[in-house]
C-alpha cells in the first residue's frame, strides 16, 4: 500500500490555482460549475499521479472516478470525501489524503469539501492491502478518527493512515 498525505502538492490542486483547470470550463470569466470543479480537481489529480509513475492513465481513472461520483457522493464526514476506483490503471494500492488549499463547495450539491481520502485499488489486490483497507474502514467507524480525518492537522491524519490497528 502506498500512502501519500498531501497538503496542496506542488503544482497545485488548488482549483482557483489550476492551470488545467482552463482546459475544462467554457470560459476564464465563467465561474466553475460544482461538476466542473470536481471534474477538474480530479483531472490534476490523476494528471500528477500519472507523473509520479502511479497510474497508467489519468483520463481512463478520472471517467470512473465521475463515474462513481455520479452514482452516489463520497463525502463520508464533515468536510471529507472519499473518492475510490478500482480498474487495471492502478498498479498498486494508493491512499492519497490530499488537504486542500480552499473550500470546494456544494461537493455533493450540498456538502464542503476541504481534504480528501482518495483510495485506488488494482484489478487484483493483495491480501494485505485488503487487510489494511478493511482495518482502516472500520477504524473511520469512530466518529473521533473520521472527525480527525475531515478536520484534523495533518501530524493527527499521519498518525491514523501509518498505524495500524488502533
Amino acid at each position: 500500500m502506498k500512502i501519500l498525505i498531501e497538503q496542496e502538492p506542488s503544482g497545485g490542486f488548488g482549483i482557483q490555482d489550476s492551470a488545467i483547470l482552463s482546459h475544462h470550463t467554457a470560459t476564464a470569466a465563467a465561474a466553475p460549475s460544482r461538476k466542473d470543479s470536481v471534474h477538474a480537481l480530479f483531472a490534476c489529480i490523476c494528471t500528477y499521479l500519472q507523473s509520479q509513475g502511479v497510474i497508467r492513465s489519468a483520463d481512463l481513472l478520472v471517467k470512473d472516478l465521475l463515474a462513481r461520483e455520479a452514482s452516489g457522493s463520497t463525502v463520508i464526514a464533515d468536510q471529507l470525501a472519499n473518492p475510490h476506483a478500482q480498474g487495471p490503471f492502478v498498479d498498486e494500492c494508493l491512499l492519497l489524503y490530499l488537504k486542500l488549499s480552499r473550500l470546494m463547495p456544494q461537493w455533493d450539491g450540498s456538502h464542503d469539501v476541504s481534504r480528501l481520502l482518495l483510495i485506488l485499488i488494482p484489478q487484483d489486490p493483495s491480501m494485505k492491502d485488503l487487510r489494511y483497507l478493511r482495518d482502516l474502514y472500520r477504524r473511520m467507524g469512530d466518529e473521533k478518527v473520521l472527525g480527525l480525518l475531515g478536520t484534523g492537522s495533518i501530524t493527527d491524519v499521519r498518525q491514523i493512515l501509518t498505524t495500524e490497528g488502533k
